[in-house]
């Protein structure tokens, strides 16, 4: 789902293969990646390998304030 943030959002590939669109890029994270979203630029992430991905997703904000855009 293609969301924005008022403030940043970094992600921590802990497991597998990710493909985050952010903006009018795509970059590929594997376990150990670190990919930072800046704020008020829509964004996705997506598991692009065979196995399980996990990530942790780390919010600039006390509260999630998410606008979505598709």
């Amino acid at each position: 789902m293609l969301h924005w943030h008022p403030y940043p959002e970094t992600w921590v590939v802990l497991e597998g293969d990710a493909a985050f669109t952010v903006g009018d890029r795509t970059i590929t994270a594997t376990a150990g990646d670190t990919v930072t979203g800046p704020a008020f630029v829509p964004h996705r992430f997506e598991n692009v390998g065979s196995g399980t991905m996990r990530l942790i997703g780390i919010h600039a904000s006390a509260v999630i304030i998410q606008t979505v855009v598709d």
